[in-house]
């Protein structure tokens, strides 16, 4: 017989039935969690949300970014890159022209660039701050027919194969802040853009009170796991290993 142990088999159906139960009402969209957009949120959406928001309001570092380009402001540079997306390269051309820079695409798909090393990369920062701050606007007017997200995109585009580049040129400090641009202004500003930042101290008993419930339920699940195991007689002990003299 599959079941051995009734009571056990009953308390681990009861666990994974209210387990299944919470977790349609989680995916349900309700009036409770807010709306997004045009739709109503459900609990998963909400707590993603919240989640997000929270982060960020701790991923702004645009100052310290800031602070580290402004040595750069005058050093030259040329570099030759091929973008990790190749229908980036005429926007990256466009970006890199709207601040001064000398840019073309070769025939082959790769973007030639010279300029001012340190002005680009304080753009970059610039154009990164106006989209973390939701200002897309201010950014859009300065690029005539791209977004604000194409604009970052393209920065990203050049940026990240341009890190390697500076290092096969023995630039290791100016490739070192042009990944910290890329990675700290360039990224947050493409991922948070829309996003309303919140601080975690105005939310901490929110938070509290959400890492415990995910804690539970994830207990909650594997008990129901358990104790069904248990019913039906399936169990682990540790064994043990004889030592041959």
């Amino acid at each position: 017989m599959l079941v051995r142990n009734r009571k056990s088999f009953n308390k681990g159906l009861l666990l994974m039935g209210s387990f299944l139960v919470v977790l349609v009402l989680i995916f349900i969209p309700m009036e409770i969690w807010g709306t997004r957009g045009d739709h109503t949120m459900n609990f998963l959406e909400y707590a993603d949300n919240l989640f997000n928001r929270l982060s960020k309001g701790s991923s702004y570092f645009i100052p310290e970014v800031q602070r580290q380009v402004k040595p750069l402001v005058g050093t030259p540079f040329q570099a030759e890159i091929k973008p990790g997306k190749p229908d980036t390269a005429e926007a990256i051309v466009t970006v890199l022209r709207a601040n001064g820079a000398e840019a073309q695409v070769t025939p082959d798909g790769m973007v030639v660039a010279r300029g001012n090393l340190g002005a680009l990369l304080t753009s970059a920062v610039r154009d990164s701050e106006a989209l973390f701050e939701n200002n897309s606007q201010r950014v859009e007017a300065k690029y005539p027919g791209l977004q604000g997200r194409d604009v970052l995109k393209a920065w990203w585009s050049f940026l990240d194969p341009l890190v390697k580049e500076l290092q096969q040129q023995t630039l290791f400090n100016p490739a070192k802040i042009v990944n910290t641009v890329e990675k700290k202004a360039v990224e947050p500003g493409f991922n948070f853009y829309g996003i309303q930042a919140e601080n975690v101290g105005d939310r901490a008993l929110l938070v509290i009170v959400l890492l415990t419930f995910y804690v539970i339920y994830t207990l909650w699940y594997g008990f129901a796991i358990f104790e069904l195991f248990e019913g039906m007689g399936l169990t682990m002990k540790k064994a043990k290993i004889k030592k041959e003299v």
